[in-house]
């Protein structure tokens, strides 16, 4: 195998779960602006309960998370829905905290808090993330070319 073919190889091995974190990062980031362009109508609102949601892990082990239930006006009628975003932590819900909802007009039902960032930060996340395992891919195929490493 030539020296390029084989590093050619390598980088894209290593960095294929690098690109996968990309691509998730600029998705996520790309449904959270679509979903500000939507949801552009301000309501006050409350967080009025707390739902416990469990998923199943990659390894059986059951994942508990609690997700807010937010109470708001929105066209003369009062919406009570579960956000989209839930918490590892439980004490990270208030009951009873006002919240500002930013909503579609054309459909209430599509909401979210103006101060929930947990897109936004799972995003950013995993964007660096991604970055950063790429960036590992090309030091290590360079690494490989000077000192044959691998082949």
């Amino acid at each position: 195998m030539s020296d390029s073919v084989g590093a050619l190889i390598l980088f894209l091995g290593v960095s294929l779960t690098g690109w996968i974190f990309v691509g998730v990062a600029l998705y996520t980031r790309g449904y959270q602006k679509k979903k500000e362009q939507n949801e552009r109508a301000l309501s006050s609102g409350q967080i009025v309960d707390l739902v416990e949601k469990v998923n199943q892990a990659v390894r059986g082990r059951p994942v508990r998370y609690y997700v807010p239930v937010v109470e708001f006006e929105a066209n003369h009628q009062t919406y009570r829905l579960e956000n989209e975003n839930g918490y590892r932590q439980k004490d990270k819900i208030i009951l009873g905290q006002s919240v500002e909802v930013m909503y579609d007009e054309n459909d209430p039902t599509h909401f979210h808090l103006t101060e929930d960032h947990a897109n936004a930060a799972s995003s950013s996340s995993l964007l660096r993330l991604g970055i950063i395992i790429i960036g590992c891919a090309a030091a290590l195929t360079v690494f490989n070319q000077i000192y044959h490493l691998f082949w």
